[in-house]
């Protein structure tokens, strides 16, 4: 089960095409809104949810977004500095 802290933040991840389906919270973590997906045949229905995220050799988080099948991965530690205005140590 995941808990919400009353301290936690949410803004949409600043690049595009993925604000408008991804969240990142100031407290690092990442979830998907609830959406739906059009694609050559049918339209699919996509429940939100919270990403888990992968750890690198270096211990940096890093999390692939998806849109329309162009996916990208992302350190979640660049998107926390991206969304909340702050400096990253990786910049």
């Amino acid at each position: 089960m995941i808990y919400s802290d009353a301290n936690e933040k949410w803004a949409p991840v600043p690049v595009e095409p993925y604000s408008s389906a991804y969240e990142v919270s100031n407290l690092g973590r990442v979830r998907s809104i609830p959406r739906l997906a059009n694609s050559e045949y049918f339209i699919r229905h996509i429940h939100g949810g919270f990403l888990k995220g992968r750890a690198r050799k270096d211990g940096t988080k890093t999390v692939v977004l998806s849109v329309q099948r162009q996916r990208t991965k992302f350190v979640i530690d660049d998107l926390v500095a991206m969304a909340f205005g702050e400096v990253s140590a990786n910049a």
